[in-house]
């Protein structure tokens, strides 16, 4: 025999099911019940007046009745997309949980400091925008949006990431720029299917080794952390085309970045490099190489294996002397050497190999 609790269910399911006879069955079965339907009346006519107030294209609330009832469950089913971005919402209703069929929902550019935890009954979610906000943390349930491919938290006020995030394999995209992050969890490794990781303007001071699981890397963003280091598995990431380093802290660079054979851009600048690795050479793909302000003493010759580098920054280096294999580069349109002390017969040799490069001494 089914309960009450039972039949309340099998109600909801038949009134969720975006199917207007199912719907109607719905209704009908809970009239010949006695069942109460306000609640679920009042939570949608909650998110219609939350979309009504925020210029949505949605009908005004003005009644309860099954003909409004029936109209609002068809047109939730219909709710795909929705972009509420730079309205000044300070939150979310949790009855967000309606909008099922929700794809992207946009919500960058408020005044949000916490996420419903609702968001996780978004089963259908690919893509979540809620840059520029106030955000100190995620909620766990945002790991049960298993099929979220783009999120995109930069700009808020997050101190950590929620271990559950590792649930969302399906992420190609993750921004988690500009937020006050001292570590990312080891569940992120997870993430197999991720593209994009962005995490600069944090306060990393390490980079997982789980880096390594991530082989589908194309752009890997760590700039304005406090990083010491680069752990070996950087080399695992070998589909990464654009590799930010930039004002860390770093002293070395491992040798496993040469690997990185598909790498067109390596900014590693405002750090404390003494040298780079002679792997550097095996990046032949390389289009920009920006190493300006270390602590470099010297290049590896095997800087003239990069024949296909377009731009090179080496200024304010304390380097001795710059090898003659530079020469090799013909492909060099800026080279600035800007600060550094080169013997007269290594510039006007510069100068007639590289015609077409604009040298900045």
């Amino acid at each position: 025999m089914l309960t009450e609790h039972t039949n309340e269910e099998k109600v909801l399911e038949l009134l969720l099911s975006g199917d207007e006879k199912n719907i109607v069955l719905g209704l009908e079965i809970a009239k010949s019940l006695n069942l109460t339907l306000g609640n679920i009346k009042k939570d949608i006519s909650i998110v219609f007046a939350w979309l009504e107030a925020n210029n949505q294209s949605t009908p005004e609330v003005d009644t309860f009745d099954d003909t409004w009832f029936l109209q609002r469950l068809l047109d939730i089913h219909c709710i795909e997309e929705i972009d509420l971005a730079g309205y000044h919402l300070r939150e979310i209703p949790s009855q967000i949980k309606y909008l099922f069929n929700l794809r992207k929902l946009f919500l960058k550019g408020n005044q949000i400091s916490q996420l419903p935890s609702e968001i996780g009954c978004l089963k259908r979610l690919e893509e979540l925008n809620v840059s520029l906000n106030q955000l100190t943390s995620l909620p766990v349930e945002i790991g049960n949006c298993l099929n979220l491919q783009k999120l995109l938290v930069s700009s808020n006020q997050l101190v950590k990431v929620p271990k559950e995030i590792g649930k969302c394999i399906n992420l190609t995209w993750l921004d988690l720029t500009r937020n006050q992050l001292q570590a990312i969890p080891d569940e992120v490794g997870n993430l197999v299917n991720l593209q994009e990781l962005h995490l600069y303007n944090n306060q990393l001071t390490s980079l997982p080794a789980f880096i390594g699981n991530l082989a589908k890397l194309n752009r890997l963003l760590l700039s304005l952390n406090r990083l010491h280091s680069i752990p070996p598995q950087i080399g695992e990431c070998r589909q990464l085309s654009i590799l930010s380093l930039s004002d860390n802290q770093l002293i070395f660079l491992p040798g496993e970045i040469g690997n990185l054979t598909y790498l067109t851009e390596l900014a590693a600048f405002n750090n404390l490099l003494q040298s780079l690795p002679v792997e550097i050479g095996n990046l032949t793909n390389l289009r920009e190489l920006l190493v300006f302000n270390n602590k470099l003493e010297s290049l590896p010759l095997e800087i003239g294996n990069l024949i296909h580098l377009e731009s090179l920054y080496i200024s304010n280096n304390p380097l001795h002397k710059i090898p003659s294999e530079v020469c090799n580069l013909t492909h060099m349109a800026y080279f600035n050497m800007e600060g550094i002390e080169i013997p007269a017969e290594l510039s006007t040799r510069l100068t007639e190999c590289l015609p077409s490069c604009q040298i900045i001494k």
